[in-house]
């Protein structure tokens, strides 16, 4: 992603493009006394970077944008094209114009589907979509068609959307190079969709996949989008924002810690709770660049130590480190013993399968293994903030463990891993971030069934509840993602 000689302004099919006009095309409610608060620069290493005009506080909104695409996801389940409602197979009605899925003939005329419904009318009497199998493989070029519409419908999205990364080389022969190979570029072509050349398909399916967003809604089924200056954000294992989406697909990017003059805006690509390996694999095989922020350089994580061991020394129990450099060994920052990379490889090999092959359903079974972990591990691995958080997010569930289910000690143990991984979590995402709005839900609707049942809470933690619900509305304010209740509990 490194790129050298950066200059301005590009040139696109003879003519000459401002990036900074290109990537502000989609930005919505823009002050005209406050203006923008960032700017485009190219960086040494980090390519085209959003860096802050003046400093930015926590929770002041950077930028608020619609989408230039916005589709179903390649694996998305049944549902309408229109609207996105998730649907049943039976329930599915198929547009009289084109054939493709909807939940009415109303949403055949919704802006989201007239792009698909123009270009493959033609093909209405080849399209047979007689199971749920046929409806999947439609999922898997829709929005690749959708940003296709664009260059002959609307140039100026179009020439923007082509600014964006594409990894083609580098997905080349991958296998889901192959995948959009047969199921995108062959697809269109047997609909008669032959406008696009294969390389050019092929661009918009790494844009897509390196660029887009996600978006979740209770109301709908998971949706991506291509935002323009959204995708300028780069990537940080210690991000500096947060980002949310509206029931209609604009994006919303809020400051989770204070950015300074000149410091560059950071978004975080994969999971922040990974350990430093498993954050990199993904990166690279997902976005194909490997992260060099200050967490990631660090054996240490900047003291977050989500990678780390436990030192097997009786006297120590500090954190044992992966090596800055391949080829060393593993060694603890307290007392120096070394440990062999091989051993500590496949400690953290055997963790990671307990962790994922457990029973979500048995709480016993999820302390005894935090207890059976935390002998070798660090009491901040990535094991154990996936448990902690497994528990938090889980107990209460009914589709997993429902509070009727637990014992009055497994309340206690909740409230406990609540409290923890809020404090990990505002050291790794900032404050105020999505995942401590959720932790706050949790907490709160624990306390309240607790209460409910004459069960015995801490004043303390009563008294903390008005001012951690007030936060958890300023977080989940217009966020289509946000619990449905988490304005009434």
């Amino acid at each position: 992603l490194t790129l050298h000689n950066f200059t301005f302004p590009w040139s696109v099919a003879g003519m000459d493009i401002n990036i900074e006009q290109v990537v502000r095309l989609n930005l919505v409610n823009i002050s005209k006394d406050q203006g923008y608060c960032w700017k485009i620069e190219g960086r040494e290493g980090r390519g085209r970077s959003l860096v802050a005009l003046h400093d930015i506080e926590i929770g002041d909104v950077i930028l608020e944008e619609k989408p230039a695409v916005w589709g179903p996801k390649q694996l998305s389940p049944t549902s309408c094209l229109g609207c996105y409602e998730r649907l049943q197979f039976e329930d599915v009605h198929f547009c009289t114009v084109c054939g493709l899925p909807l939940c009415s003939q109303e949403c055949s005329q919704i802006q989201n589907h007239r792009m698909e419904c123009e270009m493959m009318a033609p093909a209405r009497d080849f399209l047979i979509l007689n199971s749920e199998r046929d409806l999947q493989q439609v999922y898997y070029f829709i929005s690749v068609l959708r940003t296709l519409w664009l260059k002959n419908n609307e140039a100026n999205q179009w020439n923007a959307v082509k600014q964006l990364v594409n990894n083609l080389e580098s997905r080349r022969g991958t296998k889901i190079f192959k995948f959009n190979e047969t199921y995108v570029v062959d697809t269109l072509e047997h609909f008669g969709i032959i406008q696009f050349s294969e390389e050019e398909i092929q661009e918009v399916c790494g844009i897509l996949d390196s660029n887009a967003f996600e978006s979740s809604a209770l109301s709908r089924i998971p949706c991506r989008g291509l935002y323009l200056a959204a995708s300028m954000i780069n990537s940080s294992c210690l991000p500096n924002t947060r980002h949310f989406c509206r029931t209609n697909g604009e994006i919303v990017v809020v400051a989770t810690r204070q950015i300074t003059k000149g410091t560059e805006i950071s978004g975080c690509y994969t999971h922040p709770r990974w350990s430093t390996s498993q954050r990199q694999k993904h990166l690279l095989s997902t976005k194909y660049f490997s992260c060099a922020c200050s967490r990631c350089l660090d054996p240490e994580e900047n003291k977050i130590f989500t990678s780390a061991l436990k030192c097997p020394q009786s006297d120590c129990k500090g954190p044992v480190c992966p090596p800055s450099k391949r080829g060393e060994e593993w060694r603890c920052s307290v007392c120096q013993t070394v440990l062999s990379t091989r051993k500590a490889v496949t400690s953290e090999s055997v963790a990671g399968q307990l962790v994922h092959t457990r029973d979500r359903r048995n709480p016993k079974q999820l302390l005894n293994l935090i207890n059976k972990l935390e002998g070798w591990v660090y009491p901040t691995h990535c094991t154990i903030q996936e448990l902690k958080m497994s528990a938090v997010s889980e107990w209460g569930d009914a589709d997993f463990v429902a509070f009727e289910e637990l014992d009055k000690s497994d309340f206690h143990e909740k409230l406990q891993f609540c409290s923890e991984m809020m404090k990990i979590n505002q050291i790794i995402e900032g404050e105020k971030s999505r995942t401590r709005g959720f932790i706050i839900y949790s907490l709160i609707s624990t306390v309240n069934y607790m209460e409910e049942r004459e069960m015995e809470v801490s004043q303390d933690l009563i008294k903390a509840l008005d001012p951690l619900r007030m936060e958890m509305i300023e977080i989940f304010k217009d966020d289509s993602g946000s619990p449905p209740d988490y304005q009434s509990i």
